[in-house]
């Protein structure tokens, strides 16, 4: 065709060299943007090259391109503003900066479609959506688009936490995975088998918070089991190398709710409370009153669990480096009778004997409990893949082991019990923590 407006009546250059005999084919590449969901048309015009030809022809077919186009959409995770069931949030890193995702309770999708909010990650861009109030025990059926490719991804499921008022859930505990990605890779895929309604990560997720290969290396060892759980984190050391980093990647919930850190919160689910604090800043005296003031505003319930990553009591390198807070926040754990404290940093699996030090400071008391006589049960599970440590028992060691680990905690109306596995999946521990149904604070 001549350059210039085209009309219908303008003619060709050119006649077409076809005989009849064969067909002649041309490739149209158009932007898929260009195509809507559902019906579109498609114009076709043709042109003779002369006032008095007298033979023309069309037959028009369309072939798509059937190759399928890669997603760029990578690092799938989910947090929460909150609890297990509101505020859980989905986020995820691509390149482009309108994704979308379309979701429902089948997979027809039925609750819509929405666009992602878009943030810089610490590369290429985060997404997330929040979702609202989730229905329990249901599964999530969902698709995320990615706006570079003009798809979306292949249909992905997420099984939502049991009813808020439950009185029987499990949850894992991990850490330490920082610079073992072969070892984090298997733990990973062992976690994920466990199905846990969520996991507490107890800091050093990576070597250097501050290094965009650490990063990226931990999402890919760990993606079958970070893209299919909620996951609560408390910050680590090695974490601590970049806090804004960490505290852009995961979605947390704040100290507060309109003014607070994602370095320190709380939530409640069941009839627990759990306390993730940040011992990277253990004399600060706005962390410790708030802890202070959440455990009094949760004294009823029955199961208090709080999580960090420097332990208090510990065997192994970093021996020591939590003592001059037994005065603050060991006495508000002993104060309010703290169940059970979960913590990292030094890389073994270590459980204490039942510990109270408004009863003694030099033995454990007589059993695990909230009475004020009974003790705080203190685990180390800093074994997902950093350099293992070693260490000698002494009199507040309960049970110790120096091997890759992680814990499960099934939780009922009277009794939390943990089972810890290895690396290869094998039993190193196991106990319960019971309480009286009437049980009353």
């Amino acid at each position: 065709m001549p350059t210039g407006t085209i009309a219908y009546n303008t003619l060709a250059s050119s006649a077409c060299s076809d005989d009849g005999s064969g067909f002649l084919t041309a490739t149209l590449t158009l932007a898929q943007a260009r195509f809507i969901a559902g019906n579109n048309t498609i114009a076709v015009e043709i042109h003779q090259n002369a006032t008095n030809s007298s033979d023309i022809s069309f037959d028009f077919s369309l072939t798509g391109n059937t190759t399928a186009v890669a997603s760029a959409i990578k690092q799938i995770r989910w947090g929460s503003t909150s609890n297990p069931l509101e505020g859980l949030t989905i986020t995820w890193r691509n390149v482009g900066t309108v994704d979308k995702i379309k979701w429902g309770y089948t997979n027809s999708y039925e609750q819509g479609t929405f666009s992602g909010i878009v943030r810089n990650g610490y590369a290429d861009k985060f997404f997330k959506y929040t979702f609202p109030t989730v229905t329990p025990d249901a599964t999530i059926y969902y698709r995320l688009f990615d706006a570079t490719t003009g798809g979306w991804t292949a249909e992905k499921t997420y099984q939502t936490a049991p009813a808020l008022n439950t009185t029987a859930f499990s949850f894992l505990a991990i850490g330490d995975s920082r610079s073992g990605m072969s070892i984090w890779n298997q733990v990973a895929a062992l976690a994920n088998t466990k199905t846990p309604d969520f996991t507490i990560f107890n800091g050093d997720i990576v070597n250097n918070g501050g290094s965009t290969a650490d990063w990226d290396s931990w999402f890919t060892n760990g993606n079958t089991f970070i893209e299919n759980n909620l996951v609560y984190h408390s910050m680590g050391n090695h974490d601590a190398a970049s806090v804004p980093t960490y505290q852009n990647i995961f979605e947390l919930p704040k100290s507060t709710p309109t003014n607070g850190t994602n370095l320190y919160y709380s939530f409640t689910y069941g009839d627990a409370v759990f306390i993730s604090l940040n011992s990277e800043d253990p004399s600060n005296t706005t962390q410790y009153n708030w802890l202070v003031s959440t455990l009094q505003a949760n004294a009823g319930k029955k199961w208090k669990i709080i999580f960090f990553h420097r332990p208090f009591f510990t065997i192994g390198s970093h021996a020591g480096e939590m003592n001059s807070y037994y005065n603050t926040w060991w006495k508000a754990f002993d104060d309010y009778g703290v169940d059970l404290i979960v913590n990292g940093h030094d890389h073994m699996y270590e459980r204490t004997k039942p510990m109270n030090r408004n009863v003694s400071t030099t033995a454990p008391v007589a059993q695990y409990g909230s009475e004020s006589t009974q003790g705080r049960c203190q685990i180390v599970c800093g074994g997902a893949g950093a350099p293992l440590y070693t260490g000698n028992a002494t009199w507040f060691v309960e049970k110790y082991r120096s091997t890759y680990n992680f814990c499960k905690f099934d939780v009922t109306s009277d009794a939390i019990c943990n089972t810890t596995f290895d690396n290869n999946g094998n039993t190193i521990d196991s106990f319960c923590l019971t309480k009286s149904s009437a049980w009353f604070f």
